[in-house]
């Protein structure tokens, strides 16, 4: 399966370049807090292009990107969606930032939504923030940004793959044990084979 990865476009239209892929996957901030209608103006270009879509809502996404996701059926948010063998996990949102985003949670409660995860075989988990204490984490100024919740998730349950963004400067990948971390950074994304 040929997966394009993208992240944090804030609001900029998705443009595809010819090719064939097979799933595209959103790890958040689809908008620049932005809601439902914005959502659509970004995303509608793939739904045209009728690739399967599975995308999370980022800190800076109100409630209404979730609602759009939905109506396309390609939130993956608290979900669990299978693709062509493959189970898919996601998480939205944010641990706290000092900017105060409107989708941002406390540790516990992000704790709380990959509890629902636990007992289950997950081959690629999506996320906004990425693991803690990471190279897909560190901020510009050289400190950690991410979520210590999805990192001990990531420790207990050991998906295969998580696909994340969040750190705009953190692009690239890193390993958990034998779990692959991509941060594809705002821009183009980054083709997966899976």
């Amino acid at each position: 399966m040929k997966v394009l990865a993208l992240t944090d476009n804030h609001g900029r239209r998705i443009t595809i370049e010819e090719g064939e892929l097979d799933l595209i996957v959103i790890s958040g901030d689809i908008t620049q807090f932005g809601g439902y209608d914005e959502a659509r103006e970004v995303i509608e270009p793939i739904v045209r292009l009728g690739i399967r879509l599975l995308a999370v809502p980022g800190n800076c996404d109100y409630p209404g990107v979730g609602k759009y996701l939905d109506e396309i059926r390609a939130n993956c948010d608290g979900r669990i969606i299978s693709v062509d063998n493959l189970t898919f996990a996601g998480l939205g949102g944010s641990n706290p930032t000092p900017c105060n985003t409107p989708n941002e949670f406390p540790e516990e409660d992000l704790t709380d939504k990959l509890t629902r995860f636990s007992n289950r075989d997950i081959s690629v988990l999506i996320t906004h923030p990425p693991p803690f204490n990471t190279l897909v984490d560190r901020t510009a100024s050289g400190g950690h940004a991410g979520s210590k919740a999805v990192r001990n998730f990531i420790e207990s349950a050991k998906p295969n793959l998580v696909l994340c963004g969040h750190i705009h400067e953190a692009g690239g990948e890193d390993w958990i044990g034998l779990t692959r971390i991509i941060n594809p950074g705002p821009g183009p994304g980054v083709i997966i084979d899976l």
